[in-house]
């Protein structure tokens, strides 16, 4: 099977791609090195809260580009 890139055809997709990099790169290593103390936030170490909110805002931006018809 060939392997094929399919880029979005429209500004609201070209938004969501950039939405979702960008919550990628959130996640990423430089960025959780700033979440890693022994700080505490709703009972919760900060990494695993920043996690948790990184997980939560991708599944938002997914559901939110399925929602308007983005594909």
């Amino acid at each position: 099977m060939k392997a094929t890139l399919r880029l979005p055809k429209t500004k609201l997709g070209w938004i969501f791609l950039s939405l979702i990099i960008v919550n990628v790169l959130l996640g990423s290593w430089p960025v959780i090195v700033l979440f890693n103390s022994d700080m505490l936030i709703l009972g919760l170490p900060v990494i695993i809260f920043w996690s948790y909110v990184i997980v939560f805002t991708t599944t938002s931006i997914m559901w939110l580009a399925s929602r308007m018809g983005v594909h």
